[in-house]
């Protein structure tokens, strides 16, 4: 019952761009979800953050879930998190990366799922339930 009249003086801004966030919308706005640039990294074995460890150390499978651009939405958005404490935006990225990773074609598939899912929960009780 309070919640609209917060709304009214404090609206529920996009993390990434500032607009005004939609009633179906949560933390980032439909519009900068679609222009985040994500890497799919998951899905290729040899791609570009596997080609930039290869040599350096012993890797099996390196990955990103955004590609990172001076000024842009990825930026903005752990900006948000790292520097002005927005933590749900850490919760979101972890889920949606999670979601991503069900897609994963190797065979630790399950290993990785569990630990972003045990990252995530011990994130969320640590940080969220202070």
């Amino acid at each position: 019952m309070l919640q609209p009249i917060i709304n009214l003086f404090f609206p529920a801004v996009c993390a990434g761009c500032k607009a005004l966030l939609f009633a179906n919308e949560s933390i980032i706005c439909t519009q900068c979800r679609h222009e985040i640039p994500l890497t799919n990294h998951h899905l290729t074995a040899e791609n570009e953050a596997f080609k930039k460890f290869y040599g350096r150390i012993a890797v099996e499978h390196a990955s990103a879930l955004f590609y990172f651009h001076k000024k842009g939405i990825v930026q903005e958005l752990i900006h948000n998190l790292k520097y002005r404490g927005h933590e749900e935006i850490g919760t979101l990225i972890g889920h949606w990366y999670v979601e991503d990773l069900k897609k994963f074609p190797y065979s630790k598939q399950h290993k990785l799922l569990f630990l972003f899912r045990y990252i995530l929960k011990n994130f969320e009780k640590e940080v969220l339930t202070k």
